[in-house]
């Protein structure tokens, strides 16, 4: 979910009816989270994404009116803190200030994998493409330092432990398994 996003008919397509909840948010899921941690973009990480990465964020940022970078750390704030947390700081920010849009143009991609890998470098190129894009990402100085200590548990460079992230989030966890497979084959 990403700020200013207006769900509209929900949160699934296909929905058929809507939401039972009655009531405050605050009260069933009280939120430790000071909005005015995040507010402020001071903290800087420069990525290397691959072209089907930016595609799918480029969808979804055209998708919910939102730029790249706000793509990126709603993505990077959900998986750190939890989707019920990006809401109620969506919620909160929503009531302070009213919503302003603008509009990326269309991405489409496509996936194409191929059939085997020789080497870890071809498995990643091959399934989430090279990493060409450089990008220096401002986000929160709080959420910066969580994901580097989430990526210093995972013994991974924050850039690398992003882009896995970012598969799993954008990609999906199907084809972030086989990328994993295909890096423990050759590796």
């Amino acid at each position: 979910m990403l700020p200013n996003q207006g769900m509209g008919m929900g949160m699934w397509p296909f929905a058929k009816r809507g939401s039972r909840f009655d009531g405050d948010a605050d009260e069933h899921f009280p939120s430790d989270i000071n909005p005015r941690d995040f507010k402020d973009n001071k903290a800087i990480i420069k990525l290397w994404l691959p072209s089907k990465i930016l595609a799918g964020v480029d969808i979804i940022g055209q998708r919910y009116h939102v730029g790249r970078p706000d793509v990126l750390r709603a993505i990077l704030f959900e998986h750190v803190y939890g989707r019920a947390e990006l809401v109620q700081l969506d919620i909160r920010e929503r009531r302070r200030q009213s919503k302003l849009t603008g509009r990326i143009s269309e991405a489409l991609f496509m996936l194409r994998e191929p059939e085997n890998y020789d080497t870890a470098r071809a498995a990643t190129v091959g399934l989430i493409g090279k990493a060409e894009h450089d990008l220096k990402l401002e986000l929160p100085i709080r959420l910066r330092d969580e994901l580097v200590q989430l990526a210093e548990g995972a013994d991974q460079a924050i850039s690398e432990y992003i882009r896995g992230v970012l598969v799993r989030q954008i990609l999906g966890e199907a084809l972030h398994q086989r990328w994993v497979q295909a890096l423990e084959t050759v590796g």
